[in-house]
């Protein structure tokens, strides 16, 4: 014979068993976290790839819209430097030399390749996922050592790799080019004298940066949704 025992113990089961899911499977809408790695100068002085590194660190947040994209808020305080390495005509008397530090906000549109989660299986997300960016921001580097202030628009292009580690954390690594509006990054106002154009001869530089971020702010899910 059924009781009410046995019909509440049963609702309070299949209830439980209902809930589970949906426990485990969370999915937020934030990200917020720290990165660092190495940067590089390409302008006037230097045209390599790589060449005479400096370092750069900084924090990053997303708006994760969906698992497919994100908006992306960073702020990197950057270290560049470089030497022409040899007297010219451009430089005479004495190789031409310079450091800078500067700090660098950007906001990016960011594109995953998978669905990236580690929960719902039946959109085939994925733990990891390389994506894109791309976006605009605003260099910003004191007068120092002679050299003159710089508060200029950029532009950042970026390709990277995440992966989720666990339901909240998140690793990853990313390569950007950020292209800056002015080209006096490193002091240098178009010294050989190259007709310019908004983007012709500009100072560029580049960051390698591997992030660590913690996600927070469960989303409203009523899954499956198209938009995911």
């Amino acid at each position: 014979m059924i009781t009410l025992k046995d019909i509440i113990w049963y609702v309070f089961i299949t209830t439980m068993l209902c809930l589970a899911p949906a426990i485990q499977a969370q999915e937020y809408l934030f990200e917020v976290g720290v990165k660092g790695g190495i940067d590089y100068y390409l302008g006037d002085v230097s045209a390599k790839p790589f060449n005479q590194i400096g370092g750069t660190y900084g924090i990053v947040a997303r708006y994760n819209h969906n698992l497919r994209t994100a908006i992306k808020l960073t702020v990197d305080r950057n270290s560049i430097h470089s030497s022409s390495l040899k007297e010219s005509n451009v430089f005479p008397g004495s190789p031409y030399k310079f450091n800078r530090s500067f700090m660098d906000t950007g906001l990016h549109f960011e594109y995953n390749f998978f669905s990236y989660s580690d929960v719902f299986e039946h959109m085939e997300s994925r733990r990891f996922a390389p994506y894109v960016s791309a976006g605009i921001g605003i260099a910003y580097a004191p007068k120092t050592n002679g050299m003159s202030k710089v508060f200029a628009p950029t532009i950042p292009l970026g390709i990277g790799i995440k992966y989720k580690i666990k339901n909240r954390i998140n690793i990853g690594l990313e390569y950007s080019m950020i292209w800056c509006s002015d080209d006096n990054l490193d002091g240098l106002k178009d010294p050989y004298g190259i007709k310019s154009s908004w983007i012709k001869n500009k100072d560029w530089y580049s960051t390698t940066q591997f992030f660590i971020t913690f996600d927070f702010g469960n989303r409203k899910c009523d899954c499956p949704k198209d938009d995911y």
